[in-house]
């Protein structure tokens, strides 16, 4: 009796462990891109959750962090988040996806074009007003060169972040031509960038201009 419900106990720990990878692995391997949904909450500048819970990150666009793990709030990232609620909260939105990239990011979020039903494209016009700006790698994606340009714009005008945030200057910053990502030249992860993939820029107006985005550690 002992050994049976010794068997029988094994037997459950292994189904419950094979039923909790099965839940897990679903979403990459089952799931369903929706096409549109309804906004029921704004996370940050560039995070929403539709009605049927799914999460949807902006694709190719990065907003100042908001205040979160008793870290503070980055310079305009409670501005970002108030404008993208007032773009998108309580409304429908349609989402697109790159065709041959990536549809999830590593926190199992969606990511997608979120389009206003007047055919708007926030990811576009939260750079385009200074909101957030353009997040790529070496891979690059189709919109890539529009939001670079509605970045331009944004800078050159002084627009939301660009005229509103101070920076400790430094006298150059060090870029990584493979993730695009700049660092202050004291960074330690700047440190590690290969020469041959090392990039310097005087500002980082510079590094912006040309599609860079800053390091989340040494936050340049």
């Amino acid at each position: 009796m002992r050994d049976l419900n010794l068997k029988l106990v094994i037997t459950l720990v292994v189904a419950v462990l094979m039923i909790g990878g099965y839940v897990a692995d679903a979403p990459l391997q089952a799931f369903e891109l929706p096409s549109s949904g309804k906004v029921v909450k704004v996370v940050d500048g560039d995070t929403i959750e539709l009605e049927n819970h799914v999460v949807v990150r902006y694709l190719g666009i990065d907003a100042p962090e908001i205040a979160h793990d008793n870290t503070p709030a980055d310079c305009f990232g409670d501005e970002a988040k108030a404008r993208n609620a007032a773009l998108v909260l309580g409304k429908k939105v349609k989402l697109q996806y790159e065709d041959a990239g990536e549809k999830f990011d590593h926190y199992g979020r969606v990511l997608a074009y979120v389009f206003l039903e007047d055919g708007t494209l926030v990811n576009e016009l939260l750079i385009r007003e200074g909101y957030a700006f353009l997040l790529q790698d070496s891979k690059g994606f189709s919109r890539d060169s529009h939001f670079l340009k509605a970045q331009w714009d944004a800078i050159k005008n002084k627009r939301g972040m660009w005229g509103a945030c101070k920076y400790n200057r430094e006298e150059y910053y060090i870029g990584n031509q493979r993730s695009f990502v700049f660092h202050r030249p004291g960074c330690p992860f700047g440190k590690q960038i290969s020469p041959s993939n090392q990039v310097r820029f005087e500002t980082r107006e510079d590094a912006f201009m040309e599609g860079f985005h800053p390091c989340r550690r040494c936050k340049p």
